[in-house]
């Protein structure tokens, strides 16, 4: 009887100082673990592949890239001007996935191509041409603007100087020519750090009577 009683009383007694400290351990092992769980969750979501800035490469169509920013160029041009950008068939048909700062590079191609515009006379013409050679694919700017004697100048535009900038900072370059009255040729070369590849659904080929594409 007495033993029973005991064990009842000893429902009600307080927890040993053992126990006691047994009892935070556990819980702060418990909070611990969920703690690290929410520091993990929140740096997966930090991390998101999802998200792009003008600093992240990403692998990118160099074709795509120049069409879009030729459409953004034409639509800047006023209203009953003459002046035209074209891209030529070689633009069409080249297939190359570079890994790029696509951001930067739309930018830096926006510009050159805005400073070519302006340069040319009401019926001034910008056509682009790409070709592809060892390591290395080429995107050529050509206009019939004034013309520069000397190539110091073209570098020293912004345009020209970003896209310098940009291009080292890749492993490319940047090639300049210019004649006074017959206009100026801005060469920005890629290395090709990635397999050619043709874009599904896409041959490749050209029109040998058709110089430019619209």
């Amino acid at each position: 009887m007495i033993s029973r009683l005991k064990k009842f009383i000893s429902r009600f007694t307080a927890p040993s100082k053992d126990q006691l400290l047994q009892i935070q351990k556990g819980n702060s092992s418990q909070n611990l673990h969920q703690t690290q769980n929410s520091l993990d969750a929140s740096s997966v979501g930090a991390t998101s592949p999802s998200v792009m800035t003008e600093d992240s490469f990403q692998l990118c169509s160099l074709r795509d890239l120049i069409r879009e920013v030729v459409q953004e160029t034409r639509s800047m041009i006023a209203g009953g001007s003459q002046k035209r950008v074209e891209m030529d068939t070689s633009v069409q048909d080249v297939h190359v996935l570079l890994k790029m700062q696509r951001p930067r590079l739309k930018k830096v191609l926006g510009s050159l191509l805005e400073n070519s515009v302006k340069s040319m006379g009401e019926n001034g013409m910008l056509i682009i041409r790409v070709a592809k050679s060892e390591g290395f694919v080429a995107v050529h700017l050509l206009d019939n603007g004034k013309g520069y004697a000397d190539l110091g100048e073209v570098r020293a535009l912004p345009s020209v100087a970003q896209a310098q900038a940009l291009l080292t900072s890749w492993s490319g370059d940047v090639v300049v020519a210019s004649a006074v009255g017959k206009g100026t040729k801005v060469t920005l070369k890629f290395p090709v750090k990635t397999p050619v590849k043709p874009v599904s659904g896409q041959k490749s080929g050209t029109n040998a009577g058709q110089n430019a594409r619209t």
